[in-house]
């Protein structure tokens, strides 16, 4: 996934929105079997769901973020985009800021949570910063495939 981040590539693409789609179905089958375990051992508490919670509008954040760090460009007809360091940096601070309210909300659960929340605040996280750069794709100029021949 870092090295995605630094790669040119396609703003959207088939393969980039079956990922979405699965992150999607897993992060809310996983929120869902977390949720129902911590119920049945009896342990879910109002604070493990609140920090649970946080960790979707900490994602819209880092996705927002990333979008910044993103350059967009036209080529032909085809919308690229490319990340750099920065882009890279933001990544490992938002998996090691998801990692820690995971382990918290672990902590007041007693050790059954776990961390149920990744893959749908990844999901979050993806379609936050892809909406940015699509809105902010928007405003760069329309360039002909073809340039017709002066003759």
């Amino acid at each position: 996934m870092l090295i995605q981040q630094i790669r040119v590539r396609r703003l959207v693409s088939a393969a980039g929105l079956s990922l979405l789609g699965f992150l999607l179905v897993l992060g809310v089958a996983t929120v869902i079997f977390g949720v129902a375990a911590t119920q049945q051992s009896g342990r879910l508490s109002a604070a493990a769901v609140a920090v649970m919670a946080s960790t979707l509008p900490v994602a819209v954040l880092a996705g927002w973020l990333r979008s910044r760090t993103v350059k967009v460009w036209r080529s032909g007809s085809t919308l690229l985009r490319q990340g750099g360091i920065a882009t890279v940096g933001l990544w490992v601070a938002w998996v090691a800021a998801h990692a820690g309210l995971d382990l918290w909300a672990n902590r007041l659960s007693h050790g059954v949570l776990g961390s149920s929340t990744l893959w749908l605040a990844m999901f979050v996280s993806l379609v936050t910063q892809l909406a940015l750069l699509t809105r902010r794709s928007r405003a760069l100029p329309r360039v002909p495939d073809r340039v017709p021949s002066i003759v």
